[in-house]
């Protein structure tokens, strides 16, 4: 089974779900208090870049607002893999936020993604925010 990636506060970490069932890794990416990305990168070759730049302006913004705070990134194919497990245990605003989620996907497809998270909800899709709206979704508080 492969666990996650320990990285270093500030720092990008790639959770990779073993190929058995385990729901309660999704939970990290749910959080409240946590950063996570969704990344299309396993269905779409152009997601790259995308990525690239949503985790450089997302670096750049925490550093400027003193976020430590480590960010989860999984793809859209682990995070399905796992997603009817994990709404077994999830919390009414973890249920809210999967639906979003869900309802996104359904209208927009692929588009969406990257998915940004931050403190229980989502803070950007489908691009590469500017530095400045980074930072102010960082300052909210976590969602209740």
């Amino acid at each position: 089974m492969l666990k996650p990636i320990a990285a270093p506060p500030g720092r990008l970490v790639r959770s990779r779900l073993p190929a058995a069932p385990d729901a309660g890794r999704l939970t990290r990416l749910l959080d409240r208090r946590s950063i996570g990305i969704v990344t299309a990168v396993c269905c779409d070759c152009v997601a790259n870049a995308k990525n690239e730049g949503l985790q450089s302006h997302l670096r750049q913004a925490m550093a400027q607002v003193g976020d430590d705070r480590t960010v989860v990134v999984e793809t859209l194919v682990t995070a399905q893999q796992h997603l009817r497990r994990f709404q077994a245990q999830a919390d009414e605003g973890q249920l809210s936020l999967i639906g979003h989620v869900v309802a996104l996907f359904e209208t927009y497809g692929l588009a969406i993604f990257p998915l940004l998270l931050i403190n229980g909800r989502i803070a950007f899709y489908g691009g590469v925010p500017d530095v400045e709206v980074l930072k102010a979704s960082l300052t909210k508080p976590p969602s209740p």
